[in-house]
């Protein structure tokens, strides 16, 4: 029975979104959500002028794509200038730039739905 409620805690615990840190060699300091198997740009703290989001994010020798910029993901960071969105991103979520003043350039993919 106990190992029954250890198998299912497990399973509620794996489809749950985690969320996990990375830094990209371009100095970025993203924060990154693991949902459905997709990644999700949720923060970013970091201080240079460009950002540059990934196209895949490794997590434990796996590869998952990064599909979305969650909301306010990049809210209030002042030192912005460029952000690069690579196509794969899908969609963005609402004040995803708020408060960005300093953002000049903002290359939006083409399939973007939202």
């Amino acid at each position: 029975m106990r190992q029954i409620i250890k198998i299912l805690i497990a399973l509620l615990i794996a489809t749950f979104a985690f969320e996990v840190s990375a830094q990209k060699p371009y100095g970025n300091e993203l924060t990154f959500a693991l949902k459905n198997g997709e990644v999700v740009v949720t923060g970013y703290s970091g201080k240079p002028t460009s950002v540059y989001i990934p196209k895949m994010l490794n997590l434990d020798g796996r590869e998952y794509p990064v599909t979305q910029i969650g909301s306010s993901a990049f809210k209030n960071c002042q030192s912005l200038i460029f952000i690069s969105i690579p196509e794969c991103i899908t969609t963005i979520g609402a004040h995803a730039s708020y408060g960005c003043s300093r953002l000049g350039e903002l290359h939006l993919p083409n399939g973007l739905k939202r």
